[in-house]
């Protein structure tokens, strides 16, 4: 099974906790997300933003975005926001939104378990995205974004979990209004029980797949040495809740004319709770303010643990209604958000929001197991990891 190690990292200073550590970034649209750097000039958003995020008025090209990351993350080191790095061990990690709380193994990962699918994946990736993500884990020759897998439930690790817990924790913050990050260190004594335990369990991977897939091919890019490992944290599957992945779409898409007409046939609803066919999909018209249903049919020829899925079923309506040009246009939005302001997203662009069910953890799992990959952005895990907590340099 998966290869499970200690690392040595740095933690936020308590001094700057609360201001380094950036908001789940997939939860805000690019203008969100411009406005709370510009209002949190110290957030590790200032290291992880992509070319969406950049103000239009003040474009970047990737090198010089790339070269801007590498400067925002030397300026918060130099500073001194983050501590100097402990000896290799491993940590608790607990994310504790009042309503839910998930701790976890803070640890390293080989990076060939990612590349076999020894940590087993369940969602296909944009390649594009993929590569930029490489690209920075090259310029910036650090990690600070766990991948976050899954394990069933292991007794000895829940024990280690609650054993480090009787001490202070190193981090403890409300880095967003309500939401609390707690890091503890483990004993050395637990590290070679930690090892043995997540080397006779199989690892799910949930959220992170691009994060997997950069660090796979950094390795293969730059050789030995410390790409052979990646920052990840292990969660116990019972203390993990999943959310839809809603996705938008242009009412016009390329010269398809009406997007709804593409998808015909389709009949009205009063609103996104239908009801919903096992075979439809809600779609809200953003020009119109009216809800609608689409027929999205079980997809023959798939593995039974694909067919049915909403995602799956969806992709496919679209792959039969258009090309891979909806592929490029769609934009995805976690059902965190309430649908209320999806809805306003949605008609302030003319958009259309297909509204869809979240996966079950089983059904994740089943997936896993079959070695297969459900469509990119098919699950969302909340609460969700962080950036600017842990950092490991390259």
């Amino acid at each position: 099974m998966a290869h499970v190690v200690p690392l040595p990292l740095r933690l936020v200073d308590p001094d700057w906790a609360n201001r380094v550590p950036s908001p789940a970034s997939d939860a805000l649209a690019p203008e969100d997300r411009r406005a709370y750097l510009s209002a949190n000039p110290d957030s590790f958003l200032a290291v992880t933003r992509s070319l969406e995020d950049l103000d239009p008025a003040h474009p970047l090209t990737q090198s010089e975005l790339l070269d801007a990351a590498k400067a925002a993350l030397d300026r918060l080191v130099a500073l001194g926001a983050f501590g100097e790095p402990h000896p290799a061990r491993f940590f608790v990690y607990q994310l504790d939104t009042g309503e839910r709380r998930q701790s976890g193994i803070v640890c390293g990962v080989a990076t060939t378990d990612y590349a076999h699918g020894v940590v087993r994946p369940h969602e296909q990736v944009h390649h594009h995205r993929a590569t930029h993500l490489e690209r920075h884990l090259a310029a910036v020759a650090a990690q600070s974004s766990p991948i976050a897998v899954a394990f069933e439930p292991i007794d000895a690790v829940g024990d280690v979990i609650a054993a480090a817990m009787q001490h202070a924790p190193l981090v403890d913050v409300e880095s967003e209004p309500g939401f609390f990050q707690r890091v503890w260190a483990v004993s050395d004594d637990a590290s070679a029980a930690l090892t043995e335990a997540f080397a006779a369990v199989p690892l799910y991977l949930i959220d992170g797949h691009h994060r997997a897939a950069a660090a796979v091919e950094h390795r293969h890019l730059v050789g030995p040495g410390p790409a052979d490992i990646a920052l990840t944290v292990a969660f116990p599957t019972d203390e993990l809740t999943n959310h839809a992945f809603h996705r938008l779409l242009p009412t016009t898409l390329g010269n398809y004319g009406s997007t709804l007409d593409a998808l015909a046939p389709t009949r009205p609803l009063a609103d996104a709770d239908g009801p919903i066919g096992p075979d439809e999909v809600a779609v809200f018209d953003g020009s119109t303010s009216l809800w609608h249903a689409v027929r999205a049919p079980r997809v023959e020829g798939l593995a039974p643990s694909l067919c049915d899925l909403a995602t799956s079923r969806l992709a496919f309506r679209l792959d039969l209604a258009f090309d891979v040009d909806w592929h490029d246009a769609i934009r995805y939005r976690p059902g965190v958000i309430p649908l209320d302001r999806l809805v306003a997203e949605a008609s302030a662009h003319g958009d259309l929001l297909f509204v869809l069910p979240a996966i079950g953890l089983d059904e994740l799992i089943a997936v896993a197991d079959d070695e297969l990959t459900m469509p990119p952005k098919s699950t969302y895990f909340d609460p969700k990891v962080r950036s600017g907590v842990f950092l490991r340099h390259l």
